[in-house]
């Protein structure tokens, strides 16, 4: 009788998702930390810079519509920009001829991407693929039936990320072995606390 309590125990275990949750959770931290807070890929390396590549932007470019107003402005405000960057024969602000989305037209960001960044206060030290905070809210633990799972919530943000990884040529997503070897550590961790196994 012994033997077949100890398999309805292994049983038990094996349908109990706590440990898996707890070692999906535990890695989802520790991901989301290195790709969205540290910009680093699976390697343990910076994923990228940003472009500086001069660009025009509209008032949709920027993350809120305080951060556009703050750049954009109004007719008067790109005048004086225009203007200032003229007189310092560094035109870093150049108001595009016709108006952008919402009529409030555009600037041309000689700093590129990183630029609008900037303007928004953002970081730009390095790529973190964390502007708007979307793809990073996507990407979740989520249980179903008795799985537990670890991706994007939706198609868009998967893709995005798969641009990213082509985009920088590197690995991103992927687990790192150290973040393997935490959730293996954790999951043993769990499994030790429920059955209170020292």
């Amino acid at each position: 009788m012994a033997d077949f309590d100890r398999l309805i125990e292994i049983n038990k275990a094996a349908m109990n998702i706590q440990p898996n949750l707890a070692a999906f959770s535990t890695v989802l931290a520790n991901v989301s930390n290195r790709i969205f807070e540290q910009g680093r890929a699976t390697s343990g390396q910076q994923i990228g810079s940003y472009s500086t590549k001069p660009v025009y932007v509209g008032a949709s470019s920027f993350l809120t519509k305080g951060g556009a107003n703050r750049v954009l402005g109004s007719k008067q405000k790109r005048k004086r920009l225009y203007e200032a960057a003229e007189a310092a024969d560094k035109p870093g602000f150049i108001p595009k001829s016709s108006p952008g989305p919402g009529g409030k037209g555009a600037i041309y960001f000689t700093e590129g991407y990183k630029g609008i960044r900037q303007a928004d206060g953002r970081q730009t030290a390095y790529v973190d693929l964390n502007y708007e905070g979307k793809m990073a809210k996507a990407y979740v633990v989520e249980v179903r039936g008795n799985s537990v799972l670890l991706g994007f919530t939706n198609d868009l943000d998967a893709k995005k990320m798969r641009g990213n990884e082509k985009r920088f040529g590197k690995e991103i997503i992927p687990l790192s072995a150290d973040e393997i070897q935490l959730g293996v550590q954790t999951y043993a961790n769990e499994l030790r606390r429920i059955y209170g196994v020292d």
